[in-house]
């Protein structure tokens, strides 16, 4: 009785294996057929990241096919072609350990070119979301596994997202470098040349030396006009209009700001979108246009709220306290700095910190609050000894020792 009872016990175990193998293998048939099936929607549903219910099916898909290495070619390309759509309407935060994964799964099956094209993404993406030290280290690998590759245009694509970093790092020299050696890499006909010229230009104008930004922008904005790409058209168009409004150009920056925002409109792209109501905000405040300013902000501030676009974010502040101090309204003018101020802290950007003290001590001064304003002013020179390479940090430290002169000079 016990030897008939062992072998029912074994038949039965061998069963259960059987039974657990076959369901496996079923299950990893599932999970490559709901691989292909999301990837041929992400590939032919326009801006399927919007649909909840699509998005939510397509991560779920996708959670399972990283770990599954029959699906992991699908579940790569299914990161790379939503990362674009994700950058522009957001759900960052749940994006990002996706693509983490993904890079982790690129490494362990090693697909060196998934790798370096995810990390290129990611680094994009982490740099619109202000985590700077991140995007430097993914963009760097990117770039290095793309020369180990061969992949020279997408070598030459991580260098200039890599120089646009560093100079909001205010890292120039470093910008400059990867810019310049971008445009060695590329044919003179090839219109990522454009992305080089646009880090060209953004050094110029943190230099103040506007007019050679315009020229670099406008330069980029022909090249990309031959592709009739819209979004990325309009991209562009977002940089050149604030250059055309600090050489005082009003109108055409206006024109400029105007076109990006019809252009984005077109793409749906409602952050970009919003970033270029900011700086048409700006147009409108250098121009005396306090009310139609804060009408921009108005329409900016939600969307880059809900995205957390933290560097946008700190500029909105920043304007926003700007313009409320212009109209004597000090409680939400100081509200508006002091909100601006942790956003440039958590950005760890010295010279935008200092800037933004600056700004609120303005705004005590004019209230003739002697200690607060000199408190904030002495922040700012605090915040502006960290600033090593920035060529404005001289005659800025000067302003700010005129400011505290002037307060001062009030009685007490």
């Amino acid at each position: 009785m016990a030897t008939l009872e062992k072998e029912i016990a074994v038949k039965a175990a061998k069963t259960t294996a059987a039974n657990t193998t076959d369901f496996q293998a079923r299950f990893r048939r599932y999970i490559v057929a709901g691989a292909e099936q999301a990837l041929t929607q992400v590939h032919t549903l326009e801006m399927i990241i919007q649909d909840e219910r699509r998005r939510q099916s397509v991560l779920q898909i996708l959670e399972f096919a990283l770990e599954a290495p029959e699906a992991l070619h699908q579940a790569l390309a299914i990161l790379e072609t939503l990362a674009p759509q994700v950058e522009q309407v957001g759900f960052w935060q749940e994006w990002v350990p996706y693509m983490e994964k993904g890079i982790d799964q690129s490494q362990r099956h090693r697909e060196e070119e998934a790798e370096a094209r995810l990390r290129l993404l990611l680094g994009v993406l982490l740099r619109q979301m202000g985590s700077y030290d991140e995007s430097y280290v993914h963009l760097t690998q990117s770039a290095q596994q793309f020369q180990q590759l061969g992949d020279v245009g997408n070598q030459a694509k991580a260098l200039n997202r890599l120089a646009f970093l560093c100079r909001l790092q205010r890292n120039y020299e470093e910008a400059n470098e990867h810019a310049n050696n971008a445009l060695e890499l590329l044919d003179v006909d090839d219109t990522e040349r454009a992305y080089s010229y646009l880090a060209h230009g953004a050094i110029a104008y943190d230099h103040e030396q506007y007019q050679e930004a315009v020229h670099n922008f406008q330069r980029a904005v022909n090249i990309i006009e031959r592709t009739n790409d819209k979004r990325l058209i309009a991209r562009h168009l977002r940089n050149l209009g604030p250059a055309l409004r600090e050489l005082g150009r009003y109108d055409e920056a206006i024109a400029c700001d105007q076109r990006a925002i019809d252009l984005f409109d077109e793409v749906h792209d409602p952050i970009q979108k919003a970033q270029v109501h900011m700086n048409l905000g700006l147009v409108y405040i250098e121009s005396g246009q306090l009310a139609a300013s804060l009408e921009e902000f108005k329409v900016a501030e939600p969307i880059l709220r809900r995205t957390y676009d933290r560097l946008y974010l700190a500029l909105l502040s920043l304007n926003q306290g700007v313009v409320h101090r212009e109209l004597k309204m000090w409680i939400e003018s100081v509200g508006y700095l002091k909100s601006s101020i942790e956003h440039w802290k958590m950005l760890d950007m010295p010279a935008s910190l200092a800037n933004a003290y600056d700004t609120l001590g303005m705004t005590y001064l004019k209230q003739k609050k002697k200690e607060q304003a000199l408190s904030q002013f002495q922040q700012a020179l605090n915040s502006l000894t960290q600033s090593v390479d920035d060529p404005s940090c001289d005659s800025f430290m000067n302003e700010i020792k005129e400011h505290i002169h002037e307060a001062n000079s009030l009685s007490s």
